[in-house]
């Protein structure tokens, strides 16, 4: 068993140098730290003594007590997950995938990262990130379907900027509050698509071993980790958003 300074220390097999949380964690002790040192110690001396003071009790902390537990939680998170998915896969997996675009909308989708940078540090791999997989491209499907059925020259170019980010860039904020969010149906359309993809990915119990950010530039990559039906979940999100926004989620008249 690993030791700091003849204490016994709890270590995660690949130890912290892949962790997010307890990083997360030991840099918010560290901050307040170095404010009460700098208040407290003389000036003349301050400038050596509050960082160097705060960075060691940081270090103590971080690997008897915050470390551990947080990798705790972060096993345990992973873990109900898990379970779940193996219970009822495809009701977990759509659950996980349809909440994900609201989780990113109030910007809770960062509380799940430092869980999937954890399986990948401890299992090798990761199987949430499989699931939200859908999000970028059911995005970019509501931006092409809305493109094609308005006839408002300033949503257009609005859409296919966005749809652009979303499908080349991965990157869904642009598209979700410039268009979804100011068109409701649309953005239940979306989740939708993620929650059918999301189901075929609890299905097919797909794993992620390195963490991409889905777009249609790095679905090559994402078909050689996981294989075929990571294609075929995008394609499911892309199909199923497209077709329910075209249909039933815009059109000039009620957006106005």
């Amino acid at each position: 068993m690993a030791t700091f300074f003849g204490i016994p220390v709890i270590l995660p097999a690949a130890g912290y140098l892949q962790s997010v949380v307890p990083i997360v964690l030991a840099c918010a002790m560290l901050a307040p730290l170095e404010r009460f040192f700098r208040r407290v110690i003389p000036e003349v001396i301050r400038g050596v003594f509050a960082p160097m003071l705060s960075l060691l009790i940081t270090c103590a902390a971080t690997v008897l007590v915050v470390g551990p537990v947080a990798n705790t939680l972060s096993n345990l998170i992973a873990q109900g997950l898990l379970a779940i998915l193996n219970v009822a896969p495809a009701i977990g997996g759509a659950a996980i995938a349809f909440a994900w675009p609201f989780l990113i909308i109030f910007g809770m989708h960062w509380g799940l990262i430092p869980v999937m940078m954890a399986n990948f540090g401890t299992l090798g791999y990761d199987f949430i990130v499989p699931l939200t997989v859908g999000t970028n491209f059911a995005v970019g499907a509501v931006l092409l379907a809305v493109f094609l059925k308005t006839k408002k020259k300033d949503l257009k170019d609005t859409c296919v900027e966005t749809l652009a980010s979303a499908w080349l860039a991965g990157v869904t904020e642009p598209g979700i509050y410039g268009v979804l969010l100011r068109f409701n149906r649309t953005f239940i359309c979306m989740a939708l698509g993620c929650a059918v993809a999301g189901a075929i990915g609890g299905i097919a119990s797909l794993h992620q071993t390195v963490f991409l950010t889905a777009s249609v530039l790095t679905l090559p990559a994402l078909y050689g980790d996981m294989g075929i039906w990571q294609v075929v979940q995008a394609l499911a999100a892309v199909v199923v958003a497209f077709v329910l926004t075209y249909l039933f989620g815009y059109s000039d008249k009620t957006a106005e």
